[in-house]
């Protein structure tokens, strides 16, 4: 496969993020809009740092065990095609364990595996801690939630060598968390690179260059209303989403599933590359069900899911071989299918950054291997007090096309 070089947006990031690293002890964030190239582009970076930083290393720290590999994958491709000498790989998620380095090395850990690591094993960040030259936050939205910000400050802690760069397309974890958005400005030291769009939106000029597709809406409304009780409203009031209990409910209504499968049903029909979100892994794998009994490719992933096996049903899908992919919770993030026809979101949620996940998988445009348009069927509930879309949906007006 060619190595693809930066595309001109990218490297106005580069330059700037260099520009940056020219000075010591530096903490930024990239935001860069799903689809754009975030990690491409600060794969580049880092290559380009470990290049100037002979036996020194660069750790990248996510949270799902796809963004780790995806991460590992990007390297590889990228320090195959411009770095200058041999580098070790080192993976610490999942049933990985974290190794001491011997050499440079591109130390990729998981936040859960890293968080109960140096609780057993805290001299484990000192001795890594000084040989880092750029530790790396991927979705650094969620730096801020009490055990990811740990395990960031037990490894930066008397470093005072480390850059700490956060990757995001959105800014702040919720729309309703003001104070989490502020913290997470602080913690960057108030500074963030973005795509110098000039008098266009960023998505407007991106959209112009083909790199994110036209989002055609396509809504399915259900006027099914929800009634919620007590309990749920004290979970909404805490953690600012429905609860998993309320989404079970929803995601179990037969007339509200009769609708989903009419529409999943037709898009099939015409053949279309369909990702589909459900509210819990019951209703996931009840449709993928309902799919293949009518004969149509369909498979199901959950966070229970093989790492081989979620691989092998993602090639399928590559290959067109699959209609559908029915999930629950774990291709948010770190998926790269870029040819998807259609997002079908069947999880309410009240999370612009969840839902900014889930309808980025649509994003990527023609010019990166995607599509010109994506259609998003969003399933949308009336949920007491909370029913109406348009908090959620009206934050991304700017990603829509124009195709109404």
């Amino acid at each position: 496969m060619p190595f693809k070089i930066l595309k001109d947006f990218q490297i106005r990031i580069f330059e700037k993020s260099m520009k940056k690293i020219e000075n010591p002890v530096q903490r930024f964030i990239i935001q860069m809009p799903t689809g754009s190239g975030k990690t491409r582009t600060a794969m580049e970076i880092i290559a380009f740092q470990l290049n100037m930083n002979p036996g020194k290393s660069i750790m990248w720290i996510a949270n799902s065990e796809e963004l780790c590999e995806q991460a590992v994958e990007c390297f590889k491709d990228v320090w195959s095609h411009i770095g200058n000498f041999d580098v070790d790989v080192i993976r610490a998620w999942g049933s990985n364990d974290l190794v001491i380095p011997t050499r440079s090395s591109f130390i990729v850990g998981g936040f859960s595996k890293l968080n109960s690591t140096f609780k057993k094993k805290r001299e484990l960040a000192e001795k890594i801690r000084d040989d880092l030259v750029i530790v790396v936050i991927d979705e650094a939205h969620q730096v801020i939630a009490p055990t990811y910000k740990r395990v960031v400050e037990t490894i930066l802690e008397s470093n005072y060598k480390s850059h700490l760069i956060g990757l995001t397309a959105t800014p702040g974890r919720s729309d309703i968390l003001c104070s989490e958005t502020k913290d997470l400005t602080d913690f960057f030291s108030g500074e963030k690179i973005e795509i110098d769009s000039g008098e266009k939106t960023v998505f407007e000029y991106l959209r112009d260059k083909k790199v994110l597709s036209n989002i055609e809406k396509d809504p399915l409304i259900t006027d099914i209303y929800y009634k919620l009780s007590e309990e749920d409203k004290k979970y909404i009031e805490n953690y600012f989403d429905y609860p998993p209990g309320l989404l079970k409910k929803i995601s179990q209504d037969d007339a509200r599933n009769l609708e989903i499968i009419k529409k999943l049903k037709y898009e099939c029909e015409l053949n279309k590359k369909v990702i589909f979100f459900a509210g819990s892994i019951d209703q996931s794998k009840f449709i993928c069900a309902l799919l293949n009994f009518m004969e149509f490719g369909a498979e199901h992933v959950d966070g229970s899911t093989g790492k081989d096996r979620r691989r092998y049903i993602i090639e399928k899908f590559k290959q067109g071989q699959l209609n559908v992919i029915c999930n629950f919770g774990v291709l948010t993030t770190g998926f790269d299918a870029p040819k998807t026809d259609v997002v079908f979101i069947a999880r309410p949620t009240m999370s612009i950054v969840l839902y900014s996940q889930m309808v980025g998988r649509g994003l990527r445009g023609s010019a990166i291997g995607g599509t010109n348009t994506c259609k998003l069927i969003d399933v949308i509930d009336n949920i007491e007090k909370y029913g109406s879309p348009d908090r959620v949906y009206d934050y991304f007006e700017q990603y829509w096309g124009t195709n109404e």
